[in-house]
């Protein structure tokens, strides 16, 4: 049945009555058809003013199978199907209907010329007007769509002249079919050629500023990223990135090149890459695995929701993936704000400006994104432009204050640090002890504030006891925890060496207490505990898993490692350490011990220090003292490392028989 025609049933009683009642109805139906057309709201042109809004002035009719004509439309009979519009911007929502729109205009009080215009960007693909022509039954086309019969629009926001050149009869009534696969919100326009120029020309600066600003940001933050290295850093580019991107496609893509189908796919992506970027960047600033857990999570879906999006943009309907991609300027600002509430609960004081600046541009997606939708009235199409450079501008106040409050919590760590070194310093001995016979000497370098290397002087309080106990370790890894573990066993092996009982037993004891202080933690120790007795002129040691001591005689010129089993502390609680014996000491004689530090130390060639080297030190100083044989080692592993950075703790014993 013909749209337009009321079909009615026949009635079987009374048909005079009938006859009757269909003669009113056809002569009511006629006039409100009449009516409704002579009725339309005109739009008067007057000199006093230079643009107008059309949208109060227009009346639409949807025409889902699209196969109307514009005879049809203009017919009477159809007249009255048309929906009165009262809204500034016209929208019809996103769907893939085609829709008629009318609107009358007289221009008789004017001789300006009028143009027509879309909005800037024109969204609509395909627009035919339809202008009556004077004196004539015909219509006067023009194709005024982003699309053209022969291509793309290289200029599809243009304003198009629509006007009859007489104007003798008045008012007229013109009427535009439109189509298309974006969103259609026509903020439909009729303005002359000088106020187009002057709007045009704002819209240039606002252009300006805005990506001004965008730019700025960017490379003020790509400088920061440089020098910093900070990965929050990245992600806030990429983020600003995408956005530049993105506004550039929507805003200014018909300055360089025509629109096709694959701009729309792009943008689409585009939105996309935002708001994945605008997530894992609220997840890594708002720290939000330890403040806000529960909205990590969140973030994290809706980042790979973002992608899942991106990559079903060609092989979906147009548009359901557009409406499933804008949707999400519905759903992630909000999951923004409230991640950003729960971490600001959570202490985290950086967490308010970042509040305050996804608030923004929170409100103008979801304002623009309302009126996408058909829920809030239109105003402006540059809200998110707004919001989004109101926002770059106050995420530099909230990435300035994390970076203050980094900086406060890194001085505070470093003051901790530097009163946990001075605290570990003070454990290590303050002089070398003063027994004869021996020349001890010892020093500790630490490539952190705080370090795992241990060496210890233990001697006896009693007179009749002139032997003395020197231990050296290493703490696997390095920095506070180490520090700790260094401090548990000093303490553990001093209480257990004034006991009594042989080396074995003392460092047997000692790995039996360490195993139960460390339990599943993995830290574990390596030692080597040896004590001299300068009266027999003997020395006994155990080796817990740590490298051999070196000992050189430099009377045969000979270099001998002093090694035996034994596993690290902290391993195994029932291992039983064995106990080596070396007699007839003699003057002249020296005892190295170190930790893998020094020998395993590179320089900028990337060669290793070595242990030969170590062997020819001590073979041409072995006439010096200890302490100068030490000092000796060091320099010369400074001037071999040619101002490489030190990478592990480094600790020298040095044990010489006079």
């Amino acid at each position: 049945m013909p749209i337009g025609v009321i079909k009615i049933k026949p009635i079987r009683r009374k048909p005079a009555a009938g006859v009757l009642f269909l003669a009113v109805f056809a002569c009511a139906g006629f006039l409100l058809s009449a009516e409704s057309s002579a009725t339309d709201q005109i739009l008067h042109l007057t000199t006093t003013e230079d643009r107008y809004f059309l949208g109060p002035n227009l009346y639409y009719l949807e025409d889902k199978e699209k196969n109307l004509t514009i005879s049809d439309v203009s017919s009477p009979q159809m007249s009255a199907l048309f929906v009165k519009h009262s809204e500034k911007l016209l929208n019809l929502g996103l769907n893939s209907y085609a829709y008629w729109i009318r609107f009358t205009v007289n221009a008789s009080r004017t001789k300006k010329k009028w143009l027509l215009f879309f909005g800037w960007p024109n969204t609509i693909d395909e627009a035919t007007l339809y202008i009556p022509k004077i004196g004539d039954p015909g219509w006067i086309v023009k194709e005024v769509g982003r699309v053209l019969p022969a291509g793309p629009d290289p200029l599809p926001s243009r304003p198009a002249e629509f006007l009859p050149d007489s104007r003798t009869i008045q008012p007229i009534t013109i009427y535009l079919r439109v189509e298309s696969s974006d969103f259609k919100k026509i903020p439909l326009q009729i303005l002359t050629y000088e106020s187009y120029h002057k709007k045009f020309k704002l819209r240039l600066l606002w252009f300006g500023i805005y990506y001004g600003i965008m730019l700025a940001m960017f490379l003020y933050n790509l400088i920061l990223f440089v020098s910093m290295r900070e990965l929050n850093r990245l992600y806030y580019l990429m983020y600003l990135l995408s956005m530049g991107l993105l506004y550039s496609v929507r805003f200014l893509w018909e300055f360089f090149i025509p629109w096709t189908h694959l701009n729309h796919l792009l943008m689409l992506n585009l939105i996309c890459f935002v708001f994945f970027w605008c997530n894992l960047f609220a997840k890594s600033f708002l720290m939000a695995e330890k403040n806000a857990p529960v909205f990590d999570k969140l973030l994290s879906v809706l980042m790979v929701y973002s992608i899942v999006l991106a990559a079903m943009i060609p092989f979906v309907n147009g548009v359901w993936i557009t409406f499933a991609v804008f949707s999400q300027s519905i759903v992630i600002p909000p999951a923004l704000l409230l991640a950003g509430i729960a971490s600001w609960r959570s202490g985290f004081r950086p967490a308010r400006f970042f509040l305050i600046a996804f608030a923004v541009l929170a409100l103008s997606a979801i304002y623009d994104a309302s009126v996408n939708f058909g829920v809030l009235p239109y105003y402006t199409q540059y809200g998110t432009q707004v919001g989004s450079a109101i926002e770059v501008i106050l995420l530099q106040l909230a990435l300035a204050d994390r970076i203050k409050m980094l900086s406060q919590e890194q001085d505070r760590m470093r003051q901790s640090l530097s009163l946990a070194r001075e605290v570990q310093q003070n454990l290590l001995p303050h002089k070398s002890p003063r027994i004869k016979w021996l020349d001890i000497a010892g020093k500790s370098i630490y490539c952190d504030e705080t370090g795992g290397d241990y060496y210890d002087y233990i001697t006896s309080d009693r007179r009749d006891n002139k032997q003395i106990g020197v231990a050296i370790g290493d703490v696997a890894g390095h920095g506070v925890s180490s520090a700790l573990l260094m401090a548990t066993v000093r303490s553990s092996l001093r209480q257990r060496s004034s006991l009594p009982g042989s080396v074995a037993n003392i460092i047997s004891d000692v790995n039996n207490q360490l195993v139960r202080d460390v339990e599943d933690s993995g830290q574990f120790m390596t030692m080597f505990y040896l004590n001299i007795d300068p009266i027999k002129m003997q020395a006994q040691w155990v080796r817990a898993g740590h490298d051999p001591a070196i000992f050189y005689d430099p009377g045969t010129d000979a270099f001998e490692e002093l090694g035996g089993s034994g596993i690290a502390l902290g391993i195994d609680e029932d291992w039983n350490y064995k106990e080596y014996t070396k007699t007839a000491l003699k003057r002249g004689q020296i005892i190295f011990l170190s930790t893998d530090g020094i020998w395993e130390a590179f320089n900028q060639k990337g060669e290793m220090f070595g242990k030969e080297r170590i062997y020819d030190i001590i073979r041409k100083n072995s006439s010096l003292s200890a302490e100068e044989i030490i000092n000796i080692m060091l320099n010369s592993l400074e001037n071999f490392q040619q101002g490489a950075p030190i990478e592990d703790d480094i600790t020298l014993v040095v044990i010489k028989i006079t």
